[in-house]
Order: structure tokens, then sequence, then C-alpha cells
């Protein structure tokens, strides 16, 4: 039997990054664990990561654009590892970035970096990758370097092979990588903190930034199910005055090869559609949040594998403005 319950309330430019001192308006992400990063850092488990041939970092310049982006790979434990991705925004303006298969969706303000948090995948050995990335509001692309897996090579390649074309502007989450290599990931606790900018109006981008925060969990209850939640918080970005959540809506959803579990779970808990309000309206000086919660419980004796559950923000005209791809255990 699978549960799912939820509660919601509410090439190349060589320049270096310019600082902004603005704390406010900025969006400096910090990884929080010692990262084995493109450029080679040692690393006690001489496997942990093959650097070949991926510059580090990567600087773009394309017509009205300036940015950088960066990648890093790190060993978790219970069969899992950790991918990572981060893009440094240096042109005088908002810039909307979404890397299709390292499914990162998000905006960056001026003269800021994005926020890092994690891809968990099964504990492969990381490999080079050469994927697509749509930048801006006309759905220009290029190429960017990261590292990731043999399921997310095999991704990408087919995107590039085909021009970067019919990706719509929305990201790919990884399927399960059930290859030979992979080792079997153990039901274990996971507790990841999020920070993405959003407008609430794409259109409009310059007046309407807003700042989600969340907490996303995985708590075990038994070796074949599991409760995962997603907290946030949402208030408007310091300069941005005119950011409205509450026309606002949040898709729940898992591709390209969904698990059996979770697709049942979702599907069945939501006869409705899985596009949810997703908050209330921020008052004067303050905030707005949403609570969001599902519970799986597989058969015993179940095999898991790591793979991504998404949240994609839609604005007041219903355009996909940023995704949070969430790890997920599914069934083998």
């Amino acid at each position: 039997m699978h549960i799912f319950q939820r509660m919601f309330s509410n090439v190349p430019s060589g320049r270096n990054p310019r600082k902004n001192s603005d704390r406010n308006r900025s969006n400096l992400g910090v990884a929080s664990i010692v990262a084995i990063t493109l450029s080679g850092i040692a690393s006690a488990d001489p496997s942990n990561v093959d650097f070949s041939g991926i510059p580090h970092p990567q600087y773009h310049s394309p017509p009205a654009f300036d940015f950088t982006t960066d990648s890093t790979a790190t060993r978790g434990s219970n069969g899992k590892r950790q991918f990572w991705v981060q893009v440094t925004n240096q042109t005088g303006k908002e810039l909307h970035v979404v890397w299709h298969v390292p499914t990162f969706d998000q905006w960056i303000t001026p003269n800021s970096q994005s926020k890092q948090y994690p891809r968990m995948r099964d504990d492969v050995l990381p490999v080079p990758i050469s994927g697509c990335l749509t930048y801006g509001n006309k759905g220009s692309s290029l190429i960017a370097d990261f590292l990731g897996t043999p399921r997310e090579l095999t991704y990408s390649e087919a995107q590039v092979a085909n021009g970067c074309k019919g990706l719509n502007g929305r990201v790919t989450p990884a399927p399960r990588t059930d290859t030979a290599e992979s080792q079997e990931a153990s039901l274990s606790p996971i507790a990841l903190e999020y920070e993405i900018l959003f407008p609430s109006s794409a259109d409009t981008a310059e007046k309407t930034m807003l700042r989600l925060t969340a907490n996303y969990s995985i708590n075990p209850e038994t070796e074949s199910s599991y409760l995962a939640a997603l907290a946030y918080d949402i208030e408007r970005v310091d300069g941005y005055d005119a950011g409205d959540p509450s026309a606002m809506t949040v898709t729940v959803f898992q591709e390209p090869d969904g698990d059996g579990a979770v697709a049942e779970a979702l599907n069945t808990s939501y006869p409705e559609g899985l596009t949810l309000k997703l908050a209330g309206p921020i008052e004067s000086g303050g905030s707005t949040s949403g609570y969001i919660s599902f519970f799986v419980n597989a058969a015993e004796g179940t095999n898991w594998s790591m793979a991504d559950v998404a949240f994609g923000f839609n604005d007041s005209a219903n355009n996909r403005v940023s995704t949070l791809a969430a790890p997920i255990f599914s069934e083998k």
C-alpha cells in the first residue's frame, strides 16, 4: 500500500565575478561541507572524482549576459553521493538560468551567486558532462560542463545532440541510477536547507523578486516507509517591493521515469491535480509560509535508489519561474 499525505497552509570572458557589498541584494552561497571541486582539490579517495577535461570555473559571455558556472562532487554515506552546481551572475540585471539535467532552475540577482544545494544520487563514479543550459527570457541556450552520473551523461548527450531544442525551459530530474556500478542506497534520514529566488511575475522580475527558504526532510519510520516534508517561508527580496506569492502556485512532479510508489501516491492523493496554491499574501514587512508532506509505504524488503521529486513554482501568469528538485527514495 502506498499512502501520500499532504498538509498545506496558506565561450569564456575571463573576468572575475564582481562582489556585491549589499548583503540584502545578494544570494551568496556557501557549501556547508568540504567539497571535491573541479579544480582538483586533493581527495582522500583518488577514485572519488574524475576531473578530466572540465575547466573550473567556466565563464560565459553571450550577448547581454555575463555569468559563470561551476560544479562539485562529494561522497556521502549509506550508498549516496552528492553533486553540486552553482551560477554566478556578473550581469547588471536579474538572470534566470535553467541548467536542465543537473536540475538547476533559479533566478540570480545582479552581481551575486546562487545558493548551492545537492543532487543526491546513488554512489557511482562521477563523470564529466556537457549539458544544455537555458538563460534569459528568450530561451537562448549554451553548453556548460558539470559533474554527474552515467545516467545524467546519457540524458545530457541526447539533449545536446538535439541542439538543446524542445526543452521548454524545464529541468530534467534524473532517473534512478540503476547501473551495475551503483550501490544500493539505505533508507536513512535526510535534512536539507534550500534558499532560492524567483519573481511572482516573470515579466516584471526587476520588481517582484521573492526569496523562498525551505527545510526539506526525509524521516524513515520503518525499513520500507518514510515521511518526506517541505516546509517553507517566503519573503520579498529587499528592493523588490511588488513581489506577491498569493497569486502563485506550486506543482509537484516526478520525471522522466517516476517511481511507481511515489507516482501512485501522488496521483491518488491529488485526484484534482498536482498544482497547489503556493501561499497566502505577505503582510507589510513580513513573510508567508507553506507546508507539504507525503508518506511513502513500500513493500517489505524494498531495495532503494536515489531519485528526485520536484516542486515547480509558477508565477501569476502560470509561467514556470523556478524548480526545487529534492532527493527522494525510489524503489530500485
